[in-house]
């Protein structure tokens, strides 16, 4: 019931028939769908998955590209990380980032089960500096504010770059 491409590594399910059955294409990577199972739609999450191409026409893996993470059921999963940059953030049901809680690498992650609070003013100012160009390389000399875990100003602050 199962068929794979060896080059690409896409699976799919098949119909008694060989046909492909539609909505069971999953990319390399990703869970493989249960065959056996009788068909269900695919939900927005695994069609957004499913779009993004993460392999190139020759099948070789495209850097630097995000994948959507669904869970078992094809809900988006609260936290989503992006491979490549080791940023994480929260998303809503319909897989839109929870604003305020994108982490960079190497920062505690933000708890995406708590409900969402509104942003603090320290948060607000911190997420307008732009501290990556468009290209994502660091912008030096770029204050930016160190808020605690409740989103108050640190009482010390410190300047990385002076």
């Amino acid at each position: 019931p199962q068929q794979c491409h060896g080059s690409t590594s896409h699976c799919w399910c098949v119909d008694d028939k060989g046909q492909e059955r539609p909505g069971t294409r999953t990319p390399p990577g990703t869970p493989h769908v249960d065959c056996r199972r009788p068909e269900r739609p695919k939900t927005h999450c695994e069609q957004h998955r499913d779009r993004v191409q993460v392999t190139s026409p020759g099948g070789h893996p495209i850097e630097g590209t995000y994948v959507p993470q669904c869970d078992e059921h094809g809900h988006y999963q609260p936290q989503q990380c992006h491979g490549s940059t080791g940023h994480c953030w929260c998303v809503d049901d319909k897989g839109q980032e929870r604003p305020g809680t994108r982490t960079p690498p190497g920062t505690p992650h933000v708890d995406c089960r708590r409900p969402e609070r509104p942003k603090t003013h320290c948060e607000q100012h911190r997420d307008r500096v732009q501290v990556t160009s468009p290209g994502g390389h660091p912008i030096e000399g770029t204050y930016v504010p160190q808020c605690d875990e409740h989103g108050h100003y640190q009482p010390q602050q410190c300047h990385g770059s002076t």
